[in-house]
């Protein structure tokens, strides 16, 4: 053909051009033979861990499977994922379970144990409580509405919503009282209670002396005696064991989910939870007249323009990975529900 090509005359050329479209057509044809389908574009990595996480989102699901699933170390993993989507991997997987649960919720008569089971939560108290948490409103309520309205399901993992600020949420769900919960928590057993409860009542006592006020350092005979200084802080451990130096009587709480607490305790917040800056909880709406939003996800450069003097969480995924270190350099941190 080189020859050919190279001779003076056009009639090699042509004879040379003629031979390579039959090339050509004799290989197109042995590929259309073959069933061979035109060459598309690989999904990126991104895409193939959402679309693994789609699938298997009703499993046991940790950083460390994704890893090895997809030969990559956990820590580029998380990061090239949150990058492109604004989420970390279990925080996607957290939105799809909860976007699966609003359309069985819409679409089927199974109970709310069976809907919780069918998306990967085994306890359905936490379940109820996380559903709301990132929809405005119970399961219940949620179903009562798409029945009435006839709406679409709540679509929390649209491209349109991944602006959201992730939360690095580095649980699973186990059997193993060793393990951390991933993706929800395991069904409520005494160990989980004790701990919930240690954490509230920590939380809690810190805002009980604050109640208290000062106290009355004035004689009963009226003779000023002298009175040992009173210190504003005081030195407390956290359920996640970190020591800290909280006040004696803080005055400006965030306790975003929990602000229920706070009004029994006769105590205002400086914010309270929201979801997309107008789902409250409305319930409280009367004792928070005034009380300015904050995104429930918590963005820590929004937790800091409030000057808060104390953080109370209602769960270990809002202080999970990098979270905490962020928190605690803005206001002494506690975390309700963990271990």
């Amino acid at each position: 053909m080189e020859q050919k090509w190279q001779q003076p005359e056009a009639l090699g050329r042509l004879h040379v051009k003629a031979i390579f479209y039959q090339f050509v057509h004799a290989h197109l044809l042995q590929k259309q033979l073959q069933g061979a389908q035109p060459e598309t574009e690989k999904p990126t990595l991104v895409e193939q861990v959402m679309a693994y996480l789609d699938k298997h989102h009703a499993e046991q699901i940790t950083l460390d499977l994704l890893a090895k699933q997809f030969h990559y170390s956990v820590r580029y993993l998380t990061r090239i994922f949150k990058m492109q989507t604004g989420y970390s991997p279990i925080d996607y997987l957290i939105k799809v379970r909860i976007q699966k649960a609003a359309e069985r919720l819409q679409g089927t008569d199974a109970t709310l144990q069976e809907i919780a089971a069918s998306v990967g939560y085994a306890d359905p108290f936490y379940f109820t409580r996380l559903f709301k948490k990132h929809t405005g409103m119970t399961s219940n309520q949620y179903q009562k509405r798409a029945s009435t309205q006839r709406k679409g399901p709540y679509r929390p993992c649209d491209k349109t919503e991944l602006s959201i600020a992730a939360q690095e949420i580095q649980r699973y769900i186990g059997e193993n009282d060793s393990q951390q919960v991933f993706g929800g928590i395991r069904q409520v057993d005494r160990k989980t209670t004790q701990s919930m409860a240690s954490a509230l009542i920590v939380a809690l006592s810190l805002l009980v002396s604050a109640c208290a006020g000062t106290p009355n350092t004035a004689a009963p005979n009226g003779n000023v005696q002298a009175v040992t200084p009173v210190s504003t802080e005081r030195t407390v451990t956290n359920p996640l064991g970190h020591e800290m130096k909280v006040p004696s009587q803080p005055q400006r709480v965030i306790a975003s989910y929990l602000e229920d607490h706070l009004i029994v305790l006769g105590v205002k917040p400086v914010a309270q939870w929201s979801v997309k800056g107008n789902v409250v909880q409305q319930y409280l709406q009367k004792d928070l007249a005034g009380v300015p939003l904050i995104p429930h996800d918590l963005p820590p450069e929004v937790v800091m323009s409030y000057n808060p003097d104390l953080l109370i969480v209602d769960s270990a995924e809002m202080v999970a990975g990098d979270r905490y270190s962020q928190y605690a350099k803005i206001t002494p941190t506690i975390a309700v529900g963990t271990e």
